[in-house]
């Protein structure tokens, strides 16, 4: 038996089938259609979303050590003229950076003296011999200066001091005159060499022309060097 509807406004019975309510012409309700239900996919069948990995961040890449600063060449025991016949002894370390002047105290070469004398006692060496030795000691005094760090070859004496090879603008070497040395075979060639920077202006005086340390030098400062 088809349950009676009532209309939603006056509450009257409806007739059946009717669209309208026959007392008061209000529409009669109509019942919605039924949800269809939709079939629920299995969990199982449904594939699992794959998330793409995260790309790792590129390693930095190892920067290079910078190349420790070395001395390339020592110039030894160049002359810079004082009054009354004296002079400043200057050995001077060339390094990629700079130029480090080692002024050679008085107290320096008395005591490198001494240290050769005292050597030449003790191997029996005659007095001759040992003079011969506190001569070469001298001028190889320097030689120390190859194994030692730029800042102690520049802290070593309060006289000592370094121009940039930046601010260099031209060394140039040259030939003045030679001299034959007393029971020497050869001919000693003395000479002057020049620094031209941004300081200004300085020359000199060299012993021994350095025709060897000259082409090392040129490794250090290229066309800037001259001779």
């Amino acid at each position: 038996m088809e349950e009676k509807k009532f209309c939603t406004q006056c509450s009257k019975p409806l007739e059946t089938g009717a669209r309208y309510c026959g007392y008061c012409a209000a529409p009669a309700a109509t019942p919605r259609p039924a949800l269809e239900s939709v079939p629920s996919v299995p969990r199982a069948s449904i594939p699992p979303t794959v998330m793409p990995r995260p790309t790792p961040p590129a390693a930095p890449q190892a920067q290079a050590a910078p190349q420790a600063e070395t001395v390339r060449c020592i110039l030894h025991n160049i002359k810079k003229p004082k009054s009354f016949g004296r002079w400043d002894i200057y050995n001077v370390a060339f390094t990629r950076e700079r130029c480090i002047f080692a002024l050679l105290t008085s107290d320096m070469l008395k005591q490198a003296a001494k240290e050769a004398n005292e050597q030449g006692k003790a191997e029996g060496k005659g007095f001759l011999s040992r003079w011969d030795d506190q001569i070469a000691i001298t001028l190889a005094y320097a030689d120390k200066y190859q194994n030692m760090a730029p800042d102690q070859i520049l802290a070593e004496t309060a006289g000592n001091f370094s121009i940039a090879n930046t601010d260099i603008k031209k060394v140039k070497f040259r030939q003045t005159h030679s001299a034959q040395d007393r029971g020497a075979m050869v001919r000693r060639v003395m000479g002057e060499v020049t620094f031209e920077s941004t300081r200004g202006k300085q020359s000199y005086n060299i012993d021994f022309y350095p025709t060897n340390e000259i082409a090392t030098i040129k490794q250090a400062l290229g066309n800037k060097v001259e001779g």
